[in-house]
């Protein structure tokens, strides 16, 4: 089984520059589906140095808010805990290591 690492190399091209962050949206979208089978992911290209995440329309996750990536666990244990309606609950903590601040 290969690892987080590999998986996000894949997404590199033959140059060694970076896909953007399809690997990083890969990964999230094989966790999600690992824990939810029936969950709908979908993933479109956003605004230079975004990572959004939404749930029913509502902003679950902002990378721009956050200034890091997500933690995988916090936003997986919030899909599950939401219902369906009313407000979701954002997730603000990042992956350990993530922070991205460019000056």
């Amino acid at each position: 089984m290969e690892s987080r690492k590999e998986r996000r190399m894949e997404g590199k091209r033959m140059d060694g520059r970076k896909e953007g962050y399809y690997p990083r949206y890969l990964e999230l979208a094989e966790d999600i589906k690992a824990a939810d089978p029936d969950a709908v992911v979908a993933g479109k290209v956003g605004r230079s140095s975004s990572f959004e995440i939404t749930l029913n329309n509502q902003l679950l996750f902002s990378k721009l808010k956050t200034h890091g990536f997500p933690d995988n666990t916090e936003i997986i244990a919030n899909i599950k805990n939401y219902s369906g309606e009313g407000n979701v609950e954002p997730v603000t903590n990042v992956e350990a290591g993530s922070w991205c601040i460019i000056l």
